[in-house]
């Protein structure tokens, strides 16, 4: 018999739901500017959003708890500017509750999560996977590549972390997506231009701040004792979060 490999994930209920009810999850991007120094950035993405009404008791259709099962031209994105409506009205709605532990614009309160989060991936990783260690294979003067990573909101505007992704999808189906991936890769570009036009000059000093970075904001800089990462200060993550629902048929033979 074959033997497969599985990875098992916690699925995440208590889900931010998207206008109309239906499921999302977020693609936000990073980059690795330089490896030596180790540059990373940070850089806003989008919203991808279910084709149904979300309902965490029914599990038989994947459409509810899916948001790239469908060809491309028949799912539906959501920009930065709809997300940011979408969690000041969530905010307005819920502030007696919210307002105890959010004290900054909520939109920037789940950045700041995004950017913790991937500074933590970095560090986590960094020795192996951007060839800082010599012990292992890989080892480059310095380079430069994007990734991707995928999150969920629940309803206390907690972000979990579902996946990294060294291959991000870069899909122009919608015109916003295009202007997004126009600012991205080229202030990228000129951000990889400007880090290497400065270490040619003196390769010891300092290559920061960035000048030509754009809507790409740091995160994690440097490597050993002389490095900094981006933190969330204050951020204390919610507790007692709720299970999921039972579905309809689990909750009948239980009473019964």
């Amino acid at each position: 018999k074959e033997e497969n490999d599985y990875i098992i994930q916690e699925y995440i209920c208590n889900e931010l739901t998207w206008w109309k009810n239906k499921k999302f999850d977020l693609r936000f991007y990073w980059a690795v500017a330089s490896t030596d120094p180790l540059i990373v950035l940070y850089h806003d993405g989008y919203v991808r959003v279910g084709n149904a009404v979300y309902d965490e008791t029914e599990f038989s259709k994947r459409e509810q708890h899916l948001t790239t099962h469908t060809f491309l031209a028949d799912e539906e994105k959501g920009t930065i500017d709809e997300l940011k409506e979408l969690l000041h009205f969530y905010y307005r709605k819920n502030a007696r509750r919210l307002k105890r532990r959010i004290k900054i614009d909520p939109f920037e309160h789940v950045r700041n999560q995004f950017k913790e989060i991937i500074g933590e991936t970095v560090a986590a990783f960094k020795d192996v996977t951007f060839g800082n260690d010599m012990e292992h294979t890989y080892k480059a003067d310095s380079g430069f590549s994007l990734y991707g990573a995928d999150f969920v909101l629940d309803n206390d505007l907690d972000v979990w972390y579902i996946e990294a992704q060294d291959a991000p999808g870069l899909e122009e189906e919608f015109d916003f997506r295009v202007e997004m991936h126009n600012d991205l890769w080229r202030h990228l570009i000129d951000t990889v231009e400007e880090i290497q036009t400065k270490l040619e000059k003196d390769p010891t000093a300092s290559v920061l701040p960035l000048q030509k970075a754009g809507k790409w904001e740091l995160v994690y800089a440097g490597s050993g004792v002389d490095q900094w990462q981006f933190q969330y200060l204050g951020y204390e993550r919610g507790e007692n979060k709720p299970g999921c629902m039972l579905p309809s048929k689990l909750r009948r033979s239980k009473l019964s």
